[in-house]
């Protein structure tokens, strides 16, 4: 299987915020990623459109399927519901709008040259 710096299964999530909200929006989804990485989520990364600042992509990396999995049946504690709760208020669309795409990296061959 091939390897990423981001790990063997990565989750996408691609969504808009309000305009006007990507401060409170960085704060709150920064302590999403430090619940998930305290709980040994190895990458969480959040990239903003360069020509479109309202179009946000959340990249998250697992070491496998079954880790996503393992990490996801935990329940969330009452102030991570909290934050969720807030979160859904500033994305355009609430969480309805939220794309959702999952990767396995692909392998290259090398070539010599």
């Amino acid at each position: 299987m091939a390897e990423s710096r981001l790990g063997a299964f990565v989750l996408q999530h691609r969504y808009r915020i309000r305009a006007g909200e990507f401060d409170q929006y960085i704060e709150l989804i920064a302590q999403v990623r430090d619940w998930y990485v305290g709980w040994g989520l190895g990458q969480f990364e959040v990239w903003r459109d360069a020509d479109d600042p309202c179009r946000i992509t959340e990249v998250q990396g697992y070491d496998s399927w079954s880790h996503y999995m393992r990490l996801n049946k935990r329940a969330l504690p009452p102030k991570i519901k909290e934050i969720y709760h807030d979160l859904e208020q500033i994305l355009e669309d609430g969480f309805g709008g939220v794309e959702t795409s999952t990767w396995d990296p692909a392998e290259l061959p090398e070539f010599e040259g």
